[in-house]
């Protein structure tokens, strides 16, 4: 699983892959301290889905004074450049997975064609 952050100003991206949406929590976290470092700003607000992983953080954000604004299911109008940056990452995934699919069926031939291109 992945969650990535998105600072709409510069259109930073940071990715984080993850096991179980459990980590979510930790993870905002890490990532709260790495912007603060890097950008040198706070977080003031984020913008997520309903998903009940960062449902969750509703008391950390409150602690820390990030408002939390939630996307209506279905709408993807709304998504923006995280739409665009998820569509990127799953068609660089299905290709990397091609190309282990054709490394294995073809093995050395397509190795050795690949370098006469």
């Amino acid at each position: 699983m992945v969650i990535a952050f998105i600072y709409v100003y510069t259109k930073y991206f940071l990715l984080y892959l993850i096991q179980n949406k459990s980590q979510t929590h930790s993870i905002f976290k890490s990532f709260k301290i790495y912007f603060k470092n890097q950008v040198g700003f706070s977080i003031k607000s984020i913008q997520t889905d309903n998903a009940k992983e960062f449902l969750y953080l509703s008391s950390f954000l409150v602690k820390h004074g990030v408002q939390h604004c939630l996307i209506f299911p279905n709408t993807y109008e709304h998504n923006g450049s995280i739409g665009r940056k998820h569509s990127h990452i799953i068609d660089m995934e299905l290709a990397l997975l091609l190309v282990q699919v054709y490394f294995y069926l073809f093995g050395e031939k397509l190795f050795v064609l690949s370098l006469t291109l």
